[in-house]
């Protein structure tokens, strides 16, 4: 990383776009705050604004692509990468722009792995007939909508099939990073080319490979950001708050999956780390489960006709999982 001490880091802010090099102080603080948690074999740090990580992730893989401006990603229903038109065609596809660009289901289970890869590969040799190729592919790891979660050989499967494609795979950690799942600081140790952060690390941007075997720093967004996660950082460790969601996840879901056992108007729930995806049968019985939840003290989001769901903060510990399957059982 290049660092010269004369560059006055005060003078950065939110204005600047993420082709703008960054070195000197504001290198060496995302140095101190980052290297120690970025995925293996991406050093280099792009800061984006706060909605747009993903997209410029896909941008710039399509840049290392060629100039087509033909070129698509293909992304999974039910996903939710930012609030921009390009990106909501996967969560919101009636209400975005339609781009062409291929969306194919998130697998529910294992045995719609397989099909779902092969569906992936038609889809990705259609684009290349249509003179459109496909230069990114992107996945969460836990689906926003659903809760789902792709399992590791799924996660590395669909690595496979970027690279046979020459496409990037672009694994979007804005809402599993930071020890949310329990699993690590990420829930995916897929190989990837970009790892999208943001939300709870309160800085917003991507990691990549180097390019020609040095490490940069490029910045879209604010200080202010990287600071606030260098303290959230110090106190995931000095806390053991990995450690926390994990046990306190498994204890969430043995409340939840009890509650929903005891309601024939519940018919599905998963949790991963303190967050937990509660289904129903239609939208009535949705707004009467919402209803009922924030009567009982318990906060959720609604999660469109589907049902509810739960998005507490990290530090979200046993004893609090009593109240939320308490609930629950009373639906």
């Amino acid at each position: 990383m290049n660092r010269n001490k004369s560059f006055d880091a005060n003078i950065i802010n939110g204005s600047l776009d993420a082709s703008s090099h960054v070195d000197g102080d504001f290198a060496d603080r995302a140095g101190d705050a980052l290297d120690s948690v970025a995925p293996r074999g991406l050093s280099n740090v792009t800061f984006t604004g706060p909605n747009n990580a993903v997209e410029q992730a896909i941008f710039a893989a399509m840049r290392e692509r060629g100039s087509d401006a033909r070129l698509s990603a293909l992304g999974f229903e039910g996903s939710h990468h930012g609030n921009s038109l390009v990106l909501t065609q996967f969560s919101h596809p009636k209400m975005s722009l339609q781009l062409g660009w291929p969306s194919v289901q998130y697998p529910e289970s294992a045995a719609q792995e397989a099909e779902i890869l092969e569906g992936i590969r038609s889809a990705i040799a259609q684009k290349h007939d249509d003179s459109s190729p496909v230069a990114a592919i992107v996945i969460e790891p836990t689906n926003y909508q659903s809760g789902y979660v792709a399992s590791a050989n799924f996660m590395n499967e669909l690595g496979s099939i970027a690279r046979e494609s020459e496409a990037a795979l672009i694994v979007d950690e804005q809402a599993t990073c930071c020890g949310a799942t329990g699993e690590g600081f990420w829930q995916s140790g897929a190989k990837a080319d970009y790892v999208v952060f943001g939300k709870r690390m309160q800085v917003n941007g991507y990691f990549s490979a180097e390019a020609d075997g040095s490490r940069d720093v490029n910045l879209a967004g604010a200080q202010l950001g990287l600071r606030q996660f260098a303290v959230i950082k110090e106190h995931i460790e000095a806390r053991n708050v990995i450690d926390g969601v994990a046990s306190a996840s498994k204890n969430i879901e043995s409340n939840v999956e009890r509650a929903c056992e005891k309601s024939s108007r519940i018919t599905g729930a998963r949790t991963v780390g303190t967050s937990s995806w509660i289904d129903t049968g239609d939208y009535e019985t949705t707004m009467q489960l919402y209803a009922h939840m924030r009567q009982n003290g318990v906060l959720v989001k609604l999660n469109g006709a589907r049902g509810v769901m739960t998005k507490p903060a990290l530090t979200f510990n046993d004893s609090q999982a009593g109240p939320l399957g308490s609930a629950l059982s009373k639906f």
